[in-house]
């Protein structure tokens, strides 16, 4: 009975640990939490901060040129980016263009926004050709990712080379020490 007991302990504890990590997560408070984390991991952050404006730039792109109030736009695309921190500066950005301010104010001010896509942004609202921008900025983003998606497979692939080879290695050490030890008998 207690080799059943000590043999699920070692099983039962990463199981709740993950189990707990997953249900904070599924929190409000730990999914803005991992919200903001994202943003902060050296290489994958710009990654996801690209995502997101690409993603934000692109839907309010169609919801424009589709015709929506730039207000019911901005508000659908805050919803759609799908990460809490450039949801609560696009909200942000609503309140200040109610009150007669630009878009570009409110991005300019946050740091999680990069400086490139609030001066285009900008540029598009001093021209009055806010969806040929957008645009601009989706197309430049997409080739952005795409650039350190592709930067990114280059420096794993070492690392998984290397990691298939101990693997290798272990199980062919597995399968050869009992060999040797039974000869060594001999």
């Amino acid at each position: 009975m207690t080799g059943v007991q000590t043999c699920a302990l070692p099983i039962c504890f990463p199981v709740t640990i993950v189990g707990g990590i997953v249900y904070a997560l599924k929190t409000e408070a730990g999914s803005k939490f991992a919200d903001k984390w994202k943003l902060k991991i050296p290489v994958f952050g710009q990654l996801f901060t690209k995502v997101y404006i690409a993603r934000f730039a692109t839907n309010l792109r169609n919801l424009l040129k589709a015709g929506v109030p730039l207000i019911s736009s901005l508000e659908i695309s805050s919803k759609v980016v799908g990460n809490y921190i450039f949801e609560s500066i696009i909200q942000e950005s609503i309140v200040n263009v109610k009150a007669g301010g630009k878009l570009s104010d409110t991005f300019m001010k946050h740091k999680e926004v990069p400086y490139i896509a609030s001066q285009i942004i900008s540029v598009g609202e001093k021209t009055a050709k806010t969806i040929l921008v957008l645009e601009t900025l989706t197309r430049f983003y997409k080739q952005e990712i795409d650039a350190l998606v592709d930067n990114l497979t280059v420096l794993i692939e070492p690392i998984m080379i290397v990691g298939l080879g101990i693997g290798v290695a272990f199980f062919v050490l597995a399968v050869l020490m009992p060999i040797y030890n039974i000869a060594g008998s001999f």
